[in-house]
Order: structure tokens, then sequence, then C-alpha cells
């Protein structure tokens, strides 16, 4: 009799979770809130105060796990589709603007990045879209 060997790779239960599909109560809104840091980023008098967000019950372990905690959404402002809306329009507008090292910053002012809390928070309130800037008017030429 031969013996077969089968290898088994493991597969962290957090990728597990971002791969397969989102069960309806994994959607469900949940608002949160975290102080803001002490990072010189931050201004001196918001320091501590608390920094709410929108997301969904399937990411809110992962940020319990970076200091956030759950908050009645009508507390955290959230209560209305406008204002969720509002939240996902501005972190994701801050998640597609600057490099590497602003993300970074903000990372270390909210305690998650940008991206991930756009994504969340698109999971909430339905997909971003981004606003066209409006385009500059044309500079005169020297010679006009």
């Amino acid at each position: 009799m031969t013996a077969v060997g089968l290898a088994f790779t493991s597969v962290p239960l957090a990728a597990q979770e971002k791969n397969s599909p989102a069960k309806p109560e994994e959607l469900v809104p949940v608002c949160m809130a975290r102080p803001l840091s002490d990072a010189p980023q931050v201004k001196r008098e918001k320091r501590g105060q608390p920094f709410r967000i929108l997301t969904v019950e399937r990411s809110a372990k992962s940020l319990e796990a970076k200091g956030f905690r759950r908050v009645d959404c009508g507390t955290a402002d959230f209560a209305r589709a406008d204002k969720k809306n509002a939240w996902r329009d501005e972190i994701c507008e801050l998640a597609s603007t600057g490099n590497e090292a602003v993300q970074n910053q903000l990372e270390k002012a909210y305690g998650e990045r940008p991206a991930v809390l756009c994504a969340s928070a698109e999971m909430a309130a339905g997909q971003w879209e981004r606003k066209a800037k409006p385009n500059p008017a044309p500079k005169p030429k020297a010679d006009e």
C-alpha cells in the first residue's frame, strides 16, 4: 500500500473572511469610535476626542482589536442616510488622495488606514462615486 501525502495550506481566518461572500448579517451597519491619537499629526485640542466611523458587522472585530468600540449610530450622528453618505465620501476622498507617507500619517491619527475605512463605509452606505474636480481656468498666454 502506498501512502499519498496531502499538503494543506492554512489560510488565516481574516483572509478567508475577506475572500468569502458576505452574509446579510455581516453587512449590518455598525457605528464605532476611537479616541484620536496623540500623534503629531493630530491638533493638540483634538487629541483624545472621539473619531467616529461607519462600518459593517463583518469588519467590527478587526476594528475592535485596533481600539475602536461600538457606539450608538444616533450618538455617532450616522442615523440618517445623508450623514452615512457624507462620511463615506469624506473618508474615501482621503483614501484616494496623498501619497503613502500621507496615508501612513492618517493611519497614525485614526488608528486604521483610510482605504480600509473607505471599504467598510462603502459596504455600509454604498459605492463611493468620485466627484469630478472642476478644471481650472486656462492661464492666459504671455503673448496675448
